[in-house]
Order: structure tokens, then sequence, then C-alpha cells
């Protein structure tokens, strides 16, 4: 508080910390993968991410003092960076996520083969489930984030994903919009197809002049 007394500014990371990093986000990485020296360090950044992200949305009511600093229980889901897991689609039809969990450091320490984690998906009657992985697979989806957490002693997957493909506008030259100013109706338009129409009514216009001359 004394820093922003007198500056006028929030001291930055540096000034708090004595670090070299620009910004807390990268103090707090520089700490964390050096405590956590087993843990995948992009999965690491993604709760890094996340974390960062629901500070800066609560801060100002934490400073204020409306708002205590939240928590994290050590149950959360696990998250995992999207280029830490890869879908695969055996010839059986099975679905196989391989999963990365821990850093090149731990895999080679303890001589494991790939250091991945292979688990069979459960998509038995999901056939919903088996198109948006197979469009994963065929990258018609691309891959985001996911988590890996616990319910009721059983594992579950969750998997976040987005279209590839970019819709094209086209532009149509059959179109076309009509428009019509008035008095009742500052303006009006509509459309040769379709019913998209709107309209400005005057009465919005006196309402906005009001405000303005009750503002000056």
């Amino acid at each position: 508080m004394k820093h922003f007394k007198d500056t006028g500014q929030y001291p930055s990371a540096q000034q708090l910390y004595g670090c070299t990093q620009k910004t807390i986000s990268g103090y707090i990485y520089d700490q964390l993968k050096e405590e956590y020296q087993d843990i995948n360090k992009a999965n690491m950044s993604t709760t890094l991410q996340k974390t960062i992200k629901t500070w800066n949305s609560r801060k100002k009511e934490i400073w204020s003092g409306e708002m205590s600093i939240p928590s994290f229980r050590n149950n959360l889901p696990i998250d995992i960076h999207g280029n830490s897991i890869q879908i695969i689609k055996e010839k059986s039809g099975d679905y196989i996520a391989s999963v990365s969990l821990f850093s090149s450091k731990f895999i080679k320490e303890n001589n494991l083969p790939n250091g991945k984690i292979l688990v069979k998906l459960s998509t038995r009657k999901q056939n919903s489930m088996k198109v948006i992985l197979d469009r994963i697979i065929d990258s018609t989806y691309a891959k985001g984030a996911c988590m890996l957490h616990k319910h009721k002693k059983k594992w579950y997957l969750s998997i976040t994903y987005k279209s590839n493909i970019k819709e094209e506008l086209k532009f149509d030259e059959d179109l076309i919009m009509g428009i019509d100013m008035g008095k009742i109706n500052v303006l009006y338009f509509a459309f040769n197809k379709g019913l998209v129409r709107e309209a400005i009514s005057g009465e919005e216009i006196e309402a906005f002049r009001k405000k303005l001359s009750i503002d000056v």
C-alpha cells in the first residue's frame, strides 16, 4: 500500500519478489516447476493459466475486501494440456486415450517406455461421443485443454474441442434491403427474403435527446 501511495501504481512482480520475470504468472511457474519436478510442465501451465484467470476476474473484489481469496481443494480435476493427450481408434473400434502426466525428467529417471498412460474410453451406447472422437482423430475438430476427474470411484475424461472448418460467408446478389425513413419510425428496414426486419422509433430518439439535455 505504501508503494501505491507513493507512486500511484501497484508494485510489479520484480518489485514484490525481487525476480527477473515481468509477470506474476512467470514467477509462479518457475517456482512450481522447481517444487513439482515430476509433473508434466504443459499440464502445470494449463492449471496456472486457469488460476491466474480466476484471480484477474476477482482481484478487485479481493483488494476491496468484498471477497476472500479463492482456495482450491486437492481433489480438483487434473488439468491436461491439449498436446498432452492423443485419441487413438483401434481396429476393434475401441477408443484409447494416451495421456501424458509426467515430466520428461521423471520419465527418464524411472525408465518408463514413453511416460504415457493408456486409457480405454467407455463409449458403449454412446454414438454421439463416437462421432465427436472420430472428428477429433481426423482433425475436423481441434482438441483443446482436457480434465481428468474422479467421481464415485470412476475416472472421467473431459475433452474440449472446436470445429476447424471456417464457415464461408457468400455474397447474395439477390438479397435486397429496403429502408423507409419517416416520422413515427425514424428508420424502418426489411429484406426481400425472410422475416428479418427492425425499426427505430421516434420515441427512442426523443428520449435520447432528453437524456443528453439532462446530462448537460
